[in-house]
């Protein structure tokens, strides 16, 4: 995305009668801004220029145009950055209650670049300004004090003018449940636009006493954290509710249950959550790993019996036996009634080339079709799992290593071996549900490619499905994924064609 000076984006916009020739130039920049927002920008700049005559054209370069957070999507109608300070600008052409709000999210997302912020917020139909106070409270500001912002920036300072992506690292404001707990219970975050969309949907649900409410969405859709904010509300509203996670608690889990005193249970432990008072709402994330016969005896034995709200999060594609996936299919097949589906489709955890990666890696056909690079990706080579073993724990300071799921009766070097690496954070089954920043992960003898399809054969003694544990371990990723391949020369070949 270019920068541009404000000035000359309103003369292009008054010389285009038709507004094809505005419409060109945002593309040139790298931006989609409509003629609404240019209407409001150009009397916000009027307003400015009759105030003060000396508002040089100089003043007014160096401006970002409805920029997005990669991920995210969340916009900035105008952004500028210098070496030390940020401006923000919103515009609108009328009042909004969400003014205070964007104001406040702005807020949020900017604070990471660790320089003061000036947010403010034009209304064009009051011709008014407004900005947050000390305390966050929204006031009204003077053009005066924008204009003298305006001006100290061009004056002294430095406009940044580079790709503006390499200022955002997600990981900073995406955050989870379970490894930032603090931060979630105390509501240091927001929702997409998507997420908030879909929550109102659910409270209007539940309010409408709809039986079962269906959440599903890819790894890194945002999907668990929508979940746990729909729990904590009913929490924070004196709810009773009820979280069943169909896997062993992670170390989030087990902080809401003991600090926060949330009612989490595993799967193997479900029936605690009814020894006392019921839930009046249940929730069951990652219900596609549920077995039938555990979902029929929540639904028939307490569900139904006493008109409990039934909320099922999960990803269809997370399951590691055949029997799994069941329920998630018949709900998928509407052989339950009085049903609300819902479903995030956008991937806002992961990055953008990494996950391209994943899906190339998993389908070479689609290699034409998708950007790459090998940025966010390292592939090394070793003949063996205990030389692998050694280089994985050596990376243990910058990426979280994720194994394979072992057997209670059985050996495996692939399994085995992972326990005793302290770079270890888990199994295939243990990190459902959490994502970290960098992973490092093996791919073994067992994978090969047919038809240009990633295919796996099982790992020796081991009663759960390969591919479906790889593909659990590798959309655990955030930024950064490093595969370690072991003894298998054709597919290191073919995962290094992908950059060819």
């Amino acid at each position: 995305m270019k920068t541009a000076n404000l000035r000359s984006i309103i003369e292009i916009y008054n010389k285009s009668d038709d507004n094809k020739l505005s419409h060109s130039y945002m593309k040139y920049l790298g931006t989609d801004v409509k003629d609404i927002d240019l209407q409001s920008l150009k009397s916000l700049l009027h307003t400015l220029h009759e105030l003060d005559k000396s508002l040089y054209i100089k003043d007014l370069n160096g401006f970002y145009m409805g920029y997005k957070i990669p991920q995210i999507g969340k916009e900035f109608d105008l952004l500028r950055l210098t070496d030390s300070t940020i401006l923000n600008i919103e515009y609108k052409s009328q009042t909004t209650q969400k003014v205070h709000k964007q104001l406040l999210q702005n807020q949020y997302y900017l604070k990471f670049l660790g320089l003061p912020i000036y947010s403010f917020s034009y209304i064009e139909n009051e011709n008014k300004l407004y900005k947050l106070d000390d305390q966050n409270s929204l006031i009204e500001a003077s053009f005066d004090e924008l204009i003298y912002i305006i001006k100290s920036q061009g004056f002294s300072q430095t406009f940044y003018t580079e790709d503006l992506n390499e200022k955002f690292n997600p990981s900073n404001y995406l955050i989870s449940p379970f490894s930032k707990t603090e931060e979630f219970i105390n509501n240091e975050y927001f929702l997409t636009q998507r997420q908030e969309e879909l929550e109102k949907n659910i409270y209007t649900d539940v309010e409408q006493g709809i039986n079962y409410i269906i959440l599903s969405g890819d790894a890194g859709s945002g999907k668990t954290l929508l979940t746990y904010h729909i729990a904590k509300k009913y929490i924070n509203d004196g709810k009773n509710v009820g979280l069943i996670h169909c896997a062993k608690l992670n170390f989030g889990h087990i902080k809401l249950k003991n600090y926060y005193h949330w009612n989490i249970e595993a799967i193997k432990d479900w029936k605690y959550l009814f020894q006392t008072n019921f839930p009046e709402i249940l929730i069951i994330d990652e219900f596609q790993r549920i077995n039938k016969q555990q979902f029929l005896d929540i639904v028939q034995k307490y569900i139904k019996p006493n008109n409990i709200t039934l909320i099922l999060s999960g990803d269809g594609k997370q399951i590691f036996r055949k029997h799994e996936g069941e329920i998630f299919e018949q709900f998928e097949n509407s052989e339950y009634r009085n049903v609300k589906k819902y479903r995030l489709n956008t991937k806002i955890r992961t990055n953008e080339k990494l996950a391209n990666f994943i899906r190339i890696m998993l389908s070479l056909d689609k290699k034409n079709s998708l950007q790459v690079n090998n940025e966010n990706i390292d592939i090394v080579y070793f003949n063996t799992v205990e030389e692998a073993n050694s280089y994985i724990e050596a990376k243990k300071d910058n990426y979280k290593y994720i194994s394979y799921t072992p057997s209670l009766y059985n050996n495996n070097k692939y399994a085995d071996l992972a326990k005793y690496n302290p770079n270890n954070i888990g199994n295939a089954h243990e990190v459902i549900g959490q994502e970290f920043e960098n992973v490092i992960v093996i791919l073994g003898e067992q994978f090969y490619y047919e038809g240009n399809k990633l295919r796996d054969r099982a790992l020796e003694g081991i009663p759960y499905a390969t591919g479906k544990m790889f593909f659990q371990q590798i959309t655990r990723a955030i930024n950064k994924l490093e595969v370690v391949v072991v003894n298998n020369f054709e597919v290191f070949n073919k995962l290094i064609e992908i950059f060819d």
